[in-house]
C-alpha cells in the first residue's frame, strides 16, 4: 500500500511514511472492545421523546426510540428505574412530565443538581428542531440550534449548555445522544470537529506547498482504501502525523473555532466530561423510517446491546456505517420519487468538552 501511495505521489519531493504504535493495535480477533471500564458514583438518565406535533409535522419513531434507550440503559448498563426520568407527549405520561417548555427546563436543571464528583448523566432527545439567527458571535454559522418543546417553544443550545454542562463537577461524565435535525453542535461542546477517527484534509490547502505534499499523500491513500473506517490503525496514524505538523498546529492555536486539528488526549479525571452524538451536522436534516430501524438512535442501541463497552472510534465507526448504508436506501427511495429530499446527506457527529481521545472507552 505505501509503495502505491508514493507512485501515486513520486513528482513530489516529500516521501510519505507510516509511523505505527503498537499500542493502538487492536488484538485479533477483538475487533469491538467489549472490557467494561471502571466506573464509579451514581447514574441518572433523561429521555425526551416527542412526535405528535401540531405546528412542525408528526413524528413516527421517537416513542419508539425512547422505550429502546430506556431498556438499553436498564438491561444492559444496569441503570435503576428510578433514576430515568421520561417524558413523552402521550396520554400516559403525567402531566408532570409531559414534555412541554415548563416541564422540560425544570428536569434539565434537576438531572443534575444533586450531582457528586463521578456521577454520570445521560441525556436523550428525539424529536425535532430547529435553527434560529445568532447575533453575538458564538455560532460558526451564525446560527443557534434549538430543540421544539410539544408546545411549539425552543430551546436554545444556550440552555441545553447551560443546565447540562457547565455545572458538571470534576470526575463527572455527560452522555449526550440527539437524534434530531441540526444536531451537530446543539449541546454547544466546543470540539466538533477534531473528534473523529480522521480529519486530514480539512482546510488543508492554504497551509502551502509541505501540507500539500500531504494532503496529495493523503488523497491517494484514501483512493487506496476508500471507504478509511475500513482500515482504522493506519488511518489513525496518517492523521495523528499530520495534525502533528507544525503549520496545523500554529492554525490550531490561532482559530476562534474548532479547527478539525486540535491535539487530542486523555482527559484527566480531576476535569468533567462531555460528549455528544448528534444524529447530523448543524445544517443537516435526521431521517426516519415507519419501522422505527433506521434512525440513529436504534443504530446506537442495537450496537451497543452487543458491544456495551467499544472505544469511541469503534463506536463512532459502527454508527458512521450503518447510518451509510441506510442513507443509500434512502437516496434510492429519492430517486425513484424524483424528490431532491430524500437525496440530502446526513452525517453523525460525536463532540466533546474536550478534544477526545478516540481510543478511549465508551462508559456509560
Amino acid at each position: 500500500m505505501l509503495i502505491r501511495v508514493r507512485e501515486k505521489i513520486q513528482h513530489f519531493t516529500q516521501v510519505p511514511m507510516f509511523r505505527l504504535r503498537p499500542q493502538y493495535k487492536i488484538p485479533p480477533g477483538q475487533v469491538y472492545g467489549n472490557l467494561q471500564p471502571s466506573a464509579s458514583g451514581r447514574r441518572k438518565a433523561l429521555i425526551i421523546a416527542i412526535q405528535n406535533y401540531s405546528v412542525h409535522g408528526q413524528l413516527s419513531c421517537p416513542h419508539k426510540d425512547a422505550k429502546k434507550m430506556e431498556n438499553l440503559l436498564r438491561f444492559t448498563y444496569d441503570y435503576r428505574e428510578e433514576d430515568i426520568v421520561i417524558m413523552l407527549d402521550s396520554p400516559a405520561t403525567p402531566a408532570h412530565l409531559q414534555p412541554n417548555y415548563t416541564n422540560i427546563m425544570r428536569e434539565l436543571r434537576n438531572l443534575l443538581a444533586d450531582q457528586q464528583p463521578g456521577d454520570t448523566f445521560v441525556f436523550h432527545f428525539a424529536g425535532h428542531s430547529d435553527q434560529i439567527p445568532n447575533y453575538d458571535g458564538t455560532e460558526r454559522d451564525n446560527r443557534d440550534e434549538c430543540i421544539i418543546t410539544i408546545d411549539n417553544q425552543l430551546i436554545r443550545d444556550n440552555d441545553l449548555n447551560k443546565y447540562l454542562v457547565q455545572p458538571l463537577l470534576p470526575g463527572s461524565r455527560l452522555y449526550a445522544f440527539l437524534d434530531t435535525c441540526h444536531s451537530g453542535t446543539l449541546l454547544d461542546l466546543p470540539h466538533d470537529r477534531c473528534s473523529t477517527a480522521c480529519r486530514l484534509m480539512r482546510n488543508s490547502r492554504p497551509f502551502g506547498f509541505s501540507l500539500a505534499n500531504a494532503g496529495a499523500a493523503f488523497g491517494a491513500f484514501r483512493q487506496l482504501i476508500h471507504p478509511p473506517d475500513e482500515t482504522p490503525d493506519l488511518y489513525y496514524e496518517l492523521a495523528q502525523a499530520f495534525h502533528a505538523h507544525p503549520l496545523v498546529s500554529g492554525a490550531r492555536e490561532t482559530a476562534k473555532f474548532c479547527s478539525g486539528f486540535c491535539t487530542r488526549s486523555c482527559s484527566p479525571s480531576v476535569q468533567p466530561f462531555a460528549l455528544s452524538l448528534s444524529a447530523c451536522g448543524d445544517s443537516e436534516y435526521a431521517w426516519e423510517c415507519s419501522t422505527g430501524e433506521s434512525t440513529m438512535t436504534s443504530i446506537v442501541v442495537g450496537f451497543l446491546e452487543s458491544h456495551p463497552y467499544p472505544t469511541l472510534e469503534e463506536f463512532l465507526h459502527e454508527v458512521k456505517r450503518q447510518s451509510r448504508l441506510s442513507e443509500q436506501v434512502r437516496k434510492s427511495v429519492g430517486s425513484q420519487l424524483n424528490n431532491d429530499k430524500y437525496l440530502a446527506s446526513s452525517t453523525p457527529q460525536l463532540s466533546g468538552l474536550y478534544p477526545l481521545e478516540m481510543r478511549s472507552r465508551l462508559q456509560l
